[in-house]
């Protein structure tokens, strides 16, 4: 909802407050729950560290698999440590 500008220094932290309310509710609710997103398919890690192990580059492994290169990054990574 839009307020006049003016009225946005009282209305702004009454939603901000809302939305934290809802936020720390739906915490308490999943509490003991995964909230994160799923692991990738173990085919797809076993392709990931397979290919990084032939020294294929981590933006052409995420081209072949379909994959973020990011999430292909993470999953470099955390082979090699």
């Amino acid at each position: 909802m839009r307020w006049p500008h003016w009225l946005n220094r009282f209305c702004d932290p009454i939603e901000s407050s809302l939305i934290s309310q809802r936020v720390r509710a739906g915490m308490a609710r999943a509490q003991g729950e995964l909230i994160s997103r799923p692991c990738l398919a173990g085919a797809k890690q076993k392709a990931i560290y397979e290919l990084s192990e032939q020294g294929v580059s981590v933006n052409q492994i995420s081209k072949r698999l379909g994959i973020a290169c990011g999430t292909v990054y993470n999953y470099v990574q955390k082979r090699k440590s």
